[in-house]
């Protein structure tokens, strides 16, 4: 029943779009003929449907159903021959349809500040071309380890600056908002969705794309549905934008919609496509791109589908056996595309699906891609490493870590030599260290302009803030670093002793012949060297930590869950910290140290003694030791850490040091 009600309101609102846009050209097109029901066929015989013409163009037909009100657009090939020799003998009357593309926009005058109504958002219709699974009718899958990637040169990427400033869209309590799109580059104008989890009044929340201008707005409400709908991405090209929608009950995304005329003012749905799940499975749509005039790439539950919507079909399928891909990075030019996997990336065309070849790296965790404007490389990031791949000359920098953790994640690169890593640390590339760090989440997901990054905020409301990255100090700093000399302390080749400093007696858990192979494994695959007379000593310790208070609550084996669980109690544990520390004599130029076992915080039922669990929790961790990636390059102090830190204000950036 709700969905018959939604598409009866989305067919009456359709009708009363058309009747405004025939009273504002103050003429009534004749209608009838074309409104005539008949039956139409493709030429495959497989699309059957009794519908009345709605409108006609030199290349397509938009038909709208009698049984359901759904609307279709057709390529005029893809009809029967009748269907189209009836269409011809339309083309020599006049073409009743010519004029409503010619109908204005009426979102113009919205405040700053003030959301779309209801009224004044251009509706959207949820049409339905196919509501099945595309068609499989070639699979391309993405798997080859053996073949090295070809020279591939992709076409660079300029954005215009933007300078700084902040412009309100909406409300976003509870929402689930989309990363930022850029629908033009030169009035700067972006779109931005959101979709409340519910209306003040408890109903359902609506999904609204909001599009404006930054840095300072205003912001205005494009798209008003009943439906949950998140922007995905939008093609400068082609014009067109691409949003997964579902409906209230939805387990996760149900369709791929793509939209025409949001820049203009005037979305319209261009083509809807169902995605494929089994019964009762999530679909959580995690990166889509348009990478052609109606083709997509669409990522989802680890798997890659490349689709032709104009030919209604699915061009390629990555295999789902082979690599589950957690993250996906597409070339500015969206001609290639970067698959991680757990042991390295796959290069493959984003159109047919090809196999561009394989890159290996080292490591055990996915790997996180963003390309530079230059058209012909990229940087990739794993837990705290990272490196460079030029896919124009075959090359590739070694991953390596850094004196700051980069959580894995890549925000993009600012400008050729400085690239924007997770923890909002700021590394130089050619130097191969970190520079600066901003202390702020909101970088984590910006779009980065020439001059800045815009940030989304939604602690008051759902804000746009441009910021300046990198700002003045940063910029001034960098200058400075030029003037340095012997900046470095390590690099591949260094000279280092090996120490270690450990408690006696040795704690049963250390196994120091085990500890001493792997550290000297440890140091190779760092590039340095060891040597007994270097002024360098990296130095191993275990050693006692703070105590701390922590909870302990005993619960007998077999007993479940109390639902009022008794009042745990305060204990207290001296843990044994693993630290690894690099010398110059008696001066610390660097060190790491591993974490404290459960921590402070650390609460849970458990079936252990509390002498067992003190145990447990004091024990040493040679393990920290032997997963550790030591920085290749350490500056000397007092850069070891970077040149500054700083963090976000009302007013922008505060220095921290």
């Amino acid at each position: 029943m709700h969905k018959k009600r939604c598409r009866r309101r989305l067919a009456v609102c359709s009708m009363v779009f058309l009747v405004f846009a025939c009273n504002v050209l103050g003429e009534e097109p004749d209608t009838s003929k074309v409104q005539v029901k008949r039956t139409w066929r493709d030429s495959s015989e497989l699309f059957v449907m009794d519908a009345r013409l709605l409108e006609l163009s030199p290349s397509t037909v938009k038909l709208r159903s009698v049984d359901d009100g759904r609307v279709v657009e057709l390529s005029r090939s893809r009809l029967s021959k009748v269907d189209q020799e009836y269409l011809l003998t339309i083309d020599k009357a006049k073409n009743p349809f010519a004029a409503q593309s010619q109908v204005a926009s009426s979102l113009d005058g919205l405040q700053k500040g003030v959301l779309g109504s209801k009224s004044s958002a251009v509706p959207f219709a949820l049409s339905t071309l196919n509501q099945n699974p595309l068609p499989t009718l070639q699979n391309v899958v993405l798997y080859s380890q053996s073949k090295k990637p070809e020279s591939i040169r992709t076409e660079p990427m300029t954005l215009p600056a933007i300078g700084d400033g902040e412009a309100y869209v909406g409300e976003s309590f509870g929402s689930r908002v989309s990363p930022l799109v850029l629908l033009d580059k030169k009035s700067k104008t972006v779109a931005i969705s959101s979709c409340p989890a519910s209306q003040d009044d408890g109903r359902p929340g609506k999904g609204r794309i909001y599009i404006g201008q930054l840095p300072n707005g205003p912001f205005k409400a494009a798209i008003e549905t009943e439906d949950r709908v998140t922007i995905l991405d939008h093609n400068l090209e082609t014009g067109q934008t691409l949003v997964a929608t579902s409906q209230v009950g939805d387990q996760g995304d149900r369709d791929i919609v793509v939209i025409e005329g949001l820049h203009e003012g005037l979305p319209f749905e261009k083509s809807r496509f169902r995605l494929p799940a089994e019964r009762g499975q999530r679909r959580d749509v995690s990166q889509a791109r348009l990478v052609g005039l109606n083709q997509v790439v669409v990522a989802f539950d680890g798997i890659v589908y490349g689709w032709d919507l104009n030919k209604g079909m699915q061009v390629f399928q990555s295999d789902p056996l082979r690599h589950q891909y957690q993250k996906i990075s597409f070339s500015h030019d969206r001609k290639l595309m970067v698959l991680g996997t757990s042991h390295g990336f796959h290069l493959a065309s984003t159109l047919t699906g090809e196999d561009l070849g394989f890159v290996a790296v080292q490591q055990q965790y996915g790997t996180e891609v963003s390309f530079d404007s230059s058209g012909n490389r990229f940087a990739f990031c794993f837990l705290d490493a990272w490196g460079i791949y030029d896919y124009e000359t075959k090359t590739m920098r070694a991953p390596e870590t850094t004196t700051w953790k980069l959580d894995g994640k890549l925000i993009g690169w600012l400008s050729p030599d400085l690239l924007l890593a997770g923890e909002a640390v700021v590394l130089h590339t050619k130097l191969g260290v970190p520079v600066w760090k901003y202390h702020t989440y909101l970088l984590n997901g910006g779009f980065i302009w020439k001059d800045g990054i815009t940030t989304v905020d939604r602690q008051n409301g759902l804000r746009l803030r441009t910021l300046p990255v990198p700002h003045d100090p940063l910029k001034g700093a960098l200058q400075e670093l030029d003037k340095v000399e012997n900046l470095l302390a390590t690099g591949p080749g260094t000279k280092v002793q090996l120490k270690f400093q450990l408690p006696d007696p040795l704690p049963k858990e250390v196994n120091f012949e085990e500890l001493k192979r792997k550290m000297v494994q440890i140091i190779a695959k760092a590039s340095w060297e060891l040597d007994e007379s270097a002024p360098l000593s990296l130095v191993v310790q275990i050693a006692e930590g703070k105590p701390y208070k922590t909870q302990y609550l005993y619960m007998k084996p077999g007993e479940p869950f109390p639902r009022q669980p008794a009042q745990p109690e305060q204990i207290e544990v001296t843990p044994m910290l693993s630290r690894l520390e690099l010398r110059a004599g008696d001066v610390r130029i660097w060190h790491m140290e591993s974490s404290i076992n459960g921590g402070p915080n650390f609460f849970g039922p458990t079936q252990k003694s509390k002498e067992d669990f003190v145990t447990e929790l004091s024990m040493a961790r040679p393990g920290f030791f032997y997963d550790v990636m030591l920085p290749i390059r350490i500056p000397r102090q007092p850069y070891t850490y970077g040149l500054g830190e700083s963090s976000i204000t009302s007013g922008g950036w505060a220095a921290i040091r």
